[in-house]
Order: structure tokens, then sequence, then C-alpha cells
């Protein structure tokens, strides 16, 4: 991709993810918002604090790339996330929402600061473990964020509406990367979404073009709890056959 075009793909997606989050936003009424959750059932306050520190960390991770430093590498993600319901959960929606905002504009100057080159080679920074700096803020910054955004609409029992921005996620992912891998990888992920909600034939059409797409998926696949609800369909089972 040439600079323009992926930093635009980029910039676009986050402004997606803006938009989306928004029309989240005014779903809720005033009580979702202020609900308060636990840490083994976040809120939707929680989950809006929770994206928006990790692309935070992420604007952040660019900025030190920028600058030719090492940034904060978290190891422990589960500790990472309980520290980061406990920090906010004090915090007001009005609160979060500026901060969202304020990390939505330093996500897109901090990606716009770097070159193409820079987002695009896998092996500059030893940190980013053979991944390029766009893989971060893609995944991340729009698919981690409207993945959380769609659990929220289940809750609600909003199944469809959660199941079309599941479907938009997976498409337009493919526009940073349209690589066999990159494509098997975003299906994945939506079958994964399909048969945690009783839509084992969306799933199953999902997972095998993905195999066919990544063989990588194959032995991660088998178990992988995600697709518990596929284990003893016979249609699962032909997937892994020969």
């Amino acid at each position: 991709m040439t600079e323009i075009s992926r930093k635009s793909t980029l910039i676009g997606l986050l402004e997606k993810a803006r938009s989306n989050t928004r029309v989240f936003d005014e779903a809720l009424n005033e009580a979702e918002r202020a609900a308060a959750g636990k840490p083994d059932h976040w809120s939707a306050k929680d989950v809006k604090a929770h994206v928006t520190v990790w692309n935070d960390r992420i604007a952040a991770q660019l900025e030190a790339a920028a600058r030719g430093e090492q940034p904060e590498i978290i190891q422990d993600f589960n500790e990472a996330n309980r520290q980061i319901f406990e920090s906010n959960r004090e915090r007001s929606w009005q609160d979060l929402q500026i901060y969202q905002e304020q990390t939505f504009i330093r996500l897109v100057a901090a990606v716009e600061a770097l070159s193409e080159e820079t987002l695009d080679d896998a092996e500059r920074f030893e940190w980013t473990n053979g991944r390029p700096l766009w893989w971060g803020v893609g995944f991340t910054a729009y698919y981690h964020t409207l993945a959380h955004v769609s659990d929220v609409y289940l809750e609600r029992g909003d199944v469809d509406l959660a199941r079309r921005l599941q479907e938009q996620v997976a498409a337009d992912m493919v526009t940073l990367d349209n690589s066999q891998a990159w494509r098997g990888i975003s299906l994945y992920n939506l079958a994964c979404f399909y048969a945690r909600n009783a839509q084992a034939e969306r799933a199953l059409d999902a997972l095998r073009q993905a195999l066919q797409l990544n063989l990588g998926l194959v032995d991660w696949s088998k178990e992988d709890t995600d697709l518990e609800a596929l284990r003893e369909l016979p249609a699962y089972q032909s997937l892994y056959e020969g």
C-alpha cells in the first residue's frame, strides 16, 4: 500500500470506530450509562474505560516508536485488565467520554506522525514481536473496540445489531491487508462470534473459509473454547478430515 492509502485506511477505521461508539453511546439510557459493573461482569461504563485505556496505550506505543524509544510492554493482560477496571470504576460516564475523545485525537495524530515505511516494517522494533505497527492499531483500536461494543449489544439482547457490527468489522479489517493470512484471521474471528451466539451454520461457513486461507489457524481452532458449540457437529469434524 502507498503511504497515503495505508494511513488513510487506518485513520478511516479509527473514524468508523469513533462513529460506531457514538451510536452505541446514544443507544444507552441514563441508567445503563451510570450502571456499576463487577470484575467478572463489566458494565457499559467499564467497557468504555477498558477500550479507551488500551487505545491510549497504542497511541503511546506509536509515539515511542516515532522517538525511537521502547514503550511500556504489558506482560500480564489479565492483571492489566483488572487494574484498568479498578482504576476507572468510579469515573463518570461523562468523564470517560471526554477521555475517549482525547484518546481518539491522540491516536490519529500518532498515526499521522509515522511514515508508511515505519508503519509497515515488521522487523524495525523488537518489541512488536514481528508484527508491523499498523497491526496493533487495526486490531486494538478498531477490532478490539468494536468487539466489546458488540458484546454490550448482546447483553442488551440486540443480537442482530451485534452480528451486523461484527460482519462490518470483518469486512473492514480486510481493507488493511488483503493477504490470505489476514483475511483468514478476520473470518476466523467472525466464526468465533457466530459460534458463541448459536449461529452454527454461519460459524461453520466462516471457519471453513478461514482455515483454507490460513493454515496456521488449524491447530489453535481445535482448542479454542469459542468454537466449543461446534465440536460435536459432523460438519465441524469434517473440516479436519484428510
